[in-house]
């Protein structure tokens, strides 16, 4: 089952490597990973860890503002629906 809290980043990491021009296995390779964690990062089931998000960002050519800006956003929400808070409009 795909956590709902992991779906957004997944959609996003997919963009992303899109953007790049990169497949799931190129990812894999520069990670030195299975593509099979690229698969399930990007369809929510997980997140990558902290030390292959930070290269993905640098594959990926995100800039620091933009992927703080949707992180806190995407921990926001989830700590949001955690504590039963209502959605942020």
């Amino acid at each position: 089952m795909v956590k709902k809290s992991f779906v957004n980043t997944g959609v996003y990491l997919k963009e992303k490597r899109i953007k790049a021009g990169l497949k799931q296995v190129d990812v894999a390779n520069k990670l030195k990973c299975k593509s099979q964690f690229i698969c399930n990062w990007e369809r929510g089931a997980s997140t990558p860890p902290w030390r292959l998000l930070k290269t993905l960002i640098k594959i990926y050519d995100i800039s620091d503002n933009e992927i703080m800006n949707f992180l806190l956003k995407e921990y926001e929400a989830l700590v949001r629906t955690k504590l039963g808070f209502k959605s942020k409009k």
